[in-house]
Parts: C-alpha cells; structure tokens; sequence
C-alpha cells in the first residue's frame, strides 16, 4: 500500500498569544485561517504568482505545525499561536480579502514538500525589509514575480531546487478504522497517526517523570 498525504483538517486551533500567555484559544476553519495569516503577512495587490507562492508558503508552514503536532505534543491544548515571533500573524475576526481567499480556496490542500518526502517542509519566511532569514522573502517573492517567474519557481528559488508541491491532499480531522487491520509492514495515515500518539505519549510521560523527581 503506497504511503498517502498528510490529512489537511477542517479546523485549527489557534492561541491568541505566545505560547505560555494566558490568552484565549480560537477554533476556525482551515481555510479561515489561512485566508486571515494571508490577508494580515502580504498585501493584496501583489502579482498573482507572488501571492501563491506566499499562500503555499503560509499553508506548508501551518502544516508542519499540525502534522508534526509541535505544540500538542509538549502538552499544549493547540495547534499554532498568532504570535510572530513563534508562528504566523493572525487577527482574529479581521476581514480578509476576496482576491486571497479565491486563492486559498485554490490551493488549500497543496502543500510544500521537499524531495520525495511526504512531510510538509518547514517553510520559513519573513518580511525581507524589516527582517531577513533563511528562507522566503515576501517582498523578494514580488521582485521575481515581476521578473515572469511561477510561484513553484519563486519557491525553488529560496528552498532549493528539490521544492515539490504535494497536490490535493486529504482533507479530513481525524482518522478512524482504516478498513483493514493495522499490523507490521502497514503503511499509510492510520499509520503515521499511531505513530504521533506514540510520540505524544512518550513525551507526555517523560513530561510528568521531569516533574515527579524535582
């Protein structure tokens, strides 16, 4: 049985804050939420090309933090913060613009994938004025729309050459009975889904054994 995409879910949890602040959380709808860290990183008047490849970026990033359960499992009750610093920026309840959620819409469930991994790749990004990293460039991504470069290659250009898009992934919020029984040499998401509970768990006690012998 051939490995399937990470499922997209139909709704995130965001923390209003950074991680440890006593804010509230928020549960929205996958794509309100990319419609609104979009609408709040880059401008709407940016070329179409630019736009997606900062939309992908934007998506790849939220997906990493959901697939990889990088806040759940150290014990958090969310998915992703609004804090900038930790995550992308997100205004709760701010209006969003229609040019971007037909873009959203579009390409929700594709994401950024680097070689033949199915993981969602970490894409870091930033500003490119104010600050500058590692990775995409929002402003840079215009200059190279501009020159008639593809969102793909826009990506290629700050990831690497090995930057894939995984297209039309699952969308689902969980995983129920598979239709087969699980055992070894399964394959597929029923299997990736033990495995990060496995991990949660693993990490959950070494979390109370931490605390137990202070």
């Amino acid at each position: 049985m051939a490995i399937r995409y990470p499922v997209v879910p139909n709704t995130i949890t965001v923390h209003l804050g950074k991680p440890d602040d006593n804010a509230k959380n928020v549960t929205v709808s996958f794509t309100d939420y990319i419609s609104n860290v979009a609408s709040s990183e880059i401008y709407p008047t940016w070329p179409v090309e630019s736009l997606k490849a900062n939309i992908y970026a934007i998506i790849s990033f939220t997906m990493n933090r959901i697939y990889n359960e990088w806040y759940r499992s150290k014990g958090y009750n969310f998915d992703i913060t609004n804090s900038p610093i930790y995550d992308q920026a997100f205004v709760y309840n701010r209006s969003t613009y229609e040019n971007i959620n037909n873009i959203v819409e579009e390409i929700f469930n594709n994401y950024v994938v680097k070689g033949n991994s199915i993981d969602p790749y970490f894409t870091r990004y930033c500003d490119g004025r104010n600050t500058t990293c590692n990775g995409l460039s929002q402003w840079g991504s215009v200059s190279l729309a501009n020159q008639g470069k593809s969102a793909l290659e826009i990506l290629r250009y700050y990831y690497g050459n090995d930057i894939n898009i995984r297209y039309d992934a699952e969308v689902g919020d969980t995983i129920g009975y598979p239709g087969y029984v699980v055992r070894l040499g399964s394959a597929g998401n029923p299997v990736l889904a033990i495995q990060r509970d496995l991990r949660r768990i693993r990490q959950l006690k070494n979390f109370k054994r931490f605390f137990l012998y202070q």
